[in-house]
C-alpha cells in the first residue's frame, strides 16, 4: 500500500514538474548568487525550479523547504547625456563663438591671419562654453527600479534580482 503510495506521490511530482516545463518561465535571464550563467525561474504548485536554457543546469526549491524570503530593494539612479543634442549644440555654439569673435574684432584687427586666430579663439571657448551648455541642458535621469530577493531553505540561500513588481507577486504567489 504504501509503495502505491509511494508512486502517486512521485507520479504526482511528475505531473507537477511536466506542467510547470510547460508554462512560461516566471522570470528569465536571472543571475542567481553561487551558480553561473543565466536562468530561468519557473514555479508550480509544489516547487520553484531554476533551470538555464538548455536545462542542464538546474536548481529546485521545494516550495514547503523555503522558510523565509528577504526582499531587499536596490533602486538604481544615474543620469546620462544625450549626445548627438550636446555635439550638436557645442558644433552650433563653437560656429556662432567664432563668427561673433571675428566680426567684433573686424575694425580692429586688419590682418588676415590676426582675424583668423581671433575665430579660432573664439571657437575654442564656443566648444568649451557649448560642451558645458550641451551637458547641462540634454541631461537625462534614469531610474531602475530593482529587487534582490532571497530564498532561505535548510539547505541555504538562493538569491537573485528582478524587478520590484517581480518580487512583489513572487511573495503573493508564495504565500498564497
Amino acid at each position: 500500500f504504501f509503495s502505491i503510495l509511494a508512486a502517486i506521490r512521485v507520479h504526482d511530482f511528475q505531473i507537477d514538474f511536466l506542467a510547470a516545463m510547460a508554462a512560461p518561465p516566471f522570470l528569465f535571464d536571472l543571475s542567481i548568487t553561487g551558480m553561473p550563467g543565466s536562468y530561468q525561474l519557473y514555479i508550480s504548485e509544489r516547487a520553484l525550479r531554476f533551470t538555464d536554457r538548455e536545462e542542464q543546469n538546474m536548481k529546485i526549491i521545494p516550495r514547503n523547504m523555503v522558510s523565509s524570503i528577504t526582499i531587499r530593494d536596490t533602486d538604481l539612479s544615474f543620469s546620462t547625456t544625450d549626445m548627438p543634442k550636446a555635439l550638436s549644440c557645442t558644433g552650433l555654439t563653437a560656429a556662432v563663438s567664432a563668427w561673433l569673435a571675428r566680426r567684433s574684432m573686424y575694425g580692429l584687427v586688419h590682418s588676415k591671419g590676426g582675424l583668423d586666430l581671433c575665430s579660432l579663439v573664439g571657437a575654442g571657448f564656443g566648444v568649451w562654453a557649448g560642451w558645458k551648455v550641451g551637458h547641462a541642458v540634454f541631461r537625462k535621469q534614469h531610474i531602475v527600479d530593482g529587487s534582490f530577493v532571497q530564498l532561505h531553505t535548510s539547505g541555504g540561500v538562493t538569491g537573485f534580482n528582478c524587478s520590484d513588481l517581480k518580487a512583489q507577486e513572487l511573495v503573493r504567489l508564495l504565500l498564497y
